[in-house]
């Protein structure tokens, strides 16, 4: 039974005062090895009853972060369109042990909408009618292509990743909250965005690149495949009369500076925060979210902090990798 939207987001302000503070994450990057900053984070009350595998740990984590999105909100699109990403993660491992003869079961998520145990029976029995409609037809086409022997790990992200973003679509449409909308259009829109960037670098066809991107969302598809064919100095000047000015330019100049798009990537984190964290206060499903949100990027802080220690990182470059959450 849902829960009022009153209690949700009292419970939430609570529990959002236990999110780990930017200080906190700098001390946890000061630790001088792996052992020493999983204590740390024992001392910091970060403790879910698992210890010893980080990743485990994390794990845990963001599974009870997704059964708490679960709990308190009774707008069910809204949290499926969040949560439906952990059963495409789910089918890539599968899809992968399926072609590949590997047992990557355990390293599937718990916490999507999709019983791990039964995708993987469907999966493995090519049996898709039971499954959501853009994930079967991603499906179906991964077991052709592989028939023909484009055998490719890479191929199965690319369709299940542009599957997962049409479903999400399907989520978001009608009445939901608009920050919710513009979160998504931005995550998408700047996935093709940076999409082309990085296979102009790469000297990608057109028509592969076409097949990486997702439509539905800001820009058509074949406009932005036609954009693609012309030179790079172009497509930025096309993309700078539209709403992603700032990122054209950011791309053109890690291109131009033979960069990595790593500042790139900063600041679309950035801009996702602003349009989510803006409703953080109010009195509807967005604080909810916004925890969630937090959750998730409170793990993927911790890992990349212990990845980093453990493969020896500067500490301020540790730090400048550190996100901020959206509570």
């Amino acid at each position: 039974m849902a829960v009022s939207k009153y209690f949700a987001v009292g419970r939430t302000a609570v529990l959002s005062q236990r999110l780990l503070s930017a200080e906190t994450f700098n001390r946890l990057a000061d630790c001088q090895d792996v052992e020493q900053a999983m204590r740390f984070l024992r001392e910091t009350g970060y403790d879910s009853g698992v210890f010893g595998d980080y990743e485990e740990m994390l794990r845990k984590q963001l599974s009870d972060a997704v059964s708490y999105l679960k709990d308190m909100t009774s707008e069910q699109r809204v949290t499926d369109a969040f949560v439906l990403c952990y059963d495409y993660i789910n089918a890539k491992i599968l899809m992968k042990s399926k072609y590949m003869r590997q047992d990557n079961l355990g390293m599937c998520y718990n916490c999507g909408l999709i019983d791990k145990d039964k995708l993987w029976q469907w999966i493995s029995n090519d049996n898709y009618k039971d499954l959501p409609t853009f994930m079967a037809k991603a499906l179906a086409e991964i077991d052709w292509l592989f028939a023909e022997g484009k055998r490719s790990p890479a191929l199965i992200d690319m369709l299940l990743d542009v599957a997962m973003y049409r479903d999400v679509r399907q989520h978001i449409k009608g009445n939901v909250p608009q920050s919710v909308k513009q979160y998504f259009f931005l995550e998408v829109d700047c996935n093709n965005i940076m999409a082309l960037y990085r296979a102009k670098r790469a000297d990608i066809p057109a028509d592969v690149v076409a097949k990486t991107l997702v439509d539905g969302y800001t820009f058509d598809v074949e406009e932005l495949r036609e954009i693609y064919e012309t030179d790079i100095a172009q497509m930025t000047e096309w993309l700078s009369k539209t709403d992603y000015r700032w990122l054209a330019e950011y791309c053109q100049q890690c291109v131009d500076e033979g960069k990595d798009f790593g500042k790139c990537y900063r600041e679309i984190d950035k801009k996702k925060h602003e349009f989510m964290s803006q409703g953080k206060n109010n009195i509807s499903v967005e604080p909810v979210i916004c925890y969630y949100l937090s959750k998730v990027t409170e793990t993927e802080n911790i890992r990349t902090v212990l990845i980093c220690i453990k493969n020896g990182v500067d500490k301020s470059a540790i730090k400048e990798r550190i996100k901020e959450l959206y509570v």
